[in-house]
């Protein structure tokens, strides 16, 4: 039996991803980018045909590194025509883990408070 997936907060993510980590994390990224490790293709833009009509859509902005051998997306929901009681932008990330991958390391905000 798997683990529930944790869900988060913004203000717990800030509490176990301090400013410096996310600093020193990109810094990492934009490097393996430079050394053409990771793979960015295009985003996607899928029109939603709710109302109003034309201004609504789904992105989807995936990636990919090669070590260690990770991929994801983000997803984002564009809704400009929200009120007040729901953004009108939301999105979610997912990440998943090569099977032929070793052991990726937990990055600090997945791991319960201490």
């Amino acid at each position: 039996m798997s683990a529930a997936l944790p869900v988060f907060a913004a203000d717990q993510v800030r509490l176990r991803l301090p400013m410096a980590t996310c600093i020193d994390l990109l810094t990492d990224l934009h490097a393996a980018i430079s050394r053409g490790e990771v793979e960015l293709p295009l985003r996607t833009g899928v029109p939603l045909p709710f109302e109003p009509a034309g201004s609504n859509a789904l992105l989807v902005m995936p990636g990919a590194l090669t070590n260690p051998a990770v991929f994801g997306a983000k997803l984002l929901s564009i809704y400009p025509g929200n009120g007040q009681a729901v953004p009108p932008l939301r999105s979610s990330r997912v990440m998943f883990c090569s099977s032929m991958a070793p052991a990726v390391p937990r990055l600090p905000w997945w791991m319960p408070p201490a």
